[in-house]
């Protein structure tokens, strides 16, 4: 999940991995001002934003994105639906990022970066989004270190090297700066390395753990 850093039509500025570092979950919300579906589906987020917004536990906050680059009604969209969250006008710049093709798309991105996405409205339940990030992992200790899912595999042809990686994230509530790592292949120990770094909650770093040679 790369990072989101934009200005919003009030003109305040917007960092993705600053509020999941905060511990909270981000709606990223695609849309268009002329979107039926995305119309209908204000309500269920307005009852997001009140329940779990600044003024609700504060456990989530909403992008809504625009994506249309030749509309700029986003103001009076804003006004005359009396939407409370921030709203972009600029979202057709990061919709190829995640390869958005129609709207409403919305994303719940969980605080450790991980996230599901959802095509369609929602109408005023706003369980179908609540509900996509209910296994989002929260750190509940101090001190404590996860592995972040790989997104990619490794190929190497049988008899060639190949380094294993992985990448660690911090599950704690302070900075992790040391763990040990252990990899397995075959169920023998292959290789094990001591990392040292300054990770803040929720960061991921890339580790070489060691080097495997399948067969």
């Amino acid at each position: 999940m790369p990072n989101i850093q934009l200005k919003d039509i009030d003109g305040y500025s917007h960092d993705l991995y600053s509020d999941l570092y905060a511990g909270k979950t981000v709606i990223l919300d695609f849309f268009a001002t002329w979107c039926g579906p995305c119309i209908a589906s204000l309500p269920g987020l307005d009852e997001i934003w009140a329940d779990h917004g600044p003024n609700g536990d504060n456990t989530y906050t909403i992008y809504s994105l625009e994506m249309d680059d030749g509309t700029s009604d986003e103001a009076s969209f804003q006004a005359q639906y009396n939407v409370p969250n921030p709203i972009f006008d600029n979202g057709h710049t990061i919709a190829g990022t995640f390869n958005i093709g129609a709207d409403p798309t919305f994303m719940v991105v969980c605080p450790n970066r991980q996230y599901t996405t959802r095509v369609g409205g929602i109408g005023n339940d706003a369980s179908l989004l609540t509900n996509l990030g209910v296994d989002c992992p929260i750190g509940t200790y101090m001190n404590d270190a996860g592995l972040f899912p790989n997104q990619n595999a490794f190929v190497a042809c049988a008899g060639g090297a190949t380094p294993l990686s992985v990448r660690v994230q911090n599950m704690g509530s302070s900075n992790l700066t040391s763990a040990t790592i252990e990899a397995t292949l075959d169920g023998n120990v292959a290789g094990s390395t001591n990392w040292t770094g300054n990770l803040a909650p929720y960061e991921v770093e890339w580790v070489e753990v060691a080097t495997g040679t399948p067969t």
